[in-house]
């Protein structure tokens, strides 16, 4: 009952100061949306394929989250079932391990470029992802993040994740 009151607070003081409360994304690798029943979700974190979906209103973000590829490590949003809407374009899955879930980490936010320790990330990746970052600017997708991790990917791609800002589809 407290989250719905919260949300309904937030809802009503967005709409009276007219905020807009979606990133702007312009046109930068949106799929095609088709029609006005339409939604594209950002879905980054831990699932395979951090991007774009499309997804139906009426659907729900479990949907969302599925269409990204769900993985061992991911754990469903608590809001998962809510259905999509216009308000909700970004979705950071979080992921568990040992039975403790953690929010991943943007790549290329201060805790990766200052090397600042992270619970569960090896000082040696986040040393290796701040070289890259230094070396070739910010990492865009999953294929540079393979780059900046090499044999540490398999073990680490889902502990980070990629902000909606800096995405661009790989080639």
């Amino acid at each position: 009952m407290k989250k719905v009151t919260i949300f309904v607070l937030i809802v009503a003081v967005l709409l009276l100061t007219s905020c807009n409360v979606e990133p702007p994304l312009g046109d930068k690798d949106l799929p095609s949306s088709g029609t006005d029943s339409q939604l594209n979700i950002y879905v980054c974190g831990a699932v395979q394929n951090e991007g774009y979906v499309t997804v139906n209103l009426g659907e729900d973000y479990f949907s969302a989250v599925s269409k990204a590829g769900i993985i061992e490590q991911s754990k469903m949003p608590s809001f998962g079932d809510q259905l999509v809407d216009k308000n909700q374009t970004v979705v950071i899955v979080e992921y568990v391990l040992q039975g403790v879930s953690y929010t991943p980490i943007n790549v290329n936010g201060p805790l990766v470029t200052r090397r600042t320790t992270i619970p569960n990330v090896d000082s040696v990746v986040v040393d290796m992802l701040a070289d890259f970052i230094e070396n070739n600017g910010n990492i865009k997708n999953r294929t540079m993040l393979q780059k900046a991790l090499g044999d540490y990917y398999q073990d680490n791609f889902y502990k980070f994740f990629v902000g909606v800002d800096d995405y661009e589809k790989a080639n």
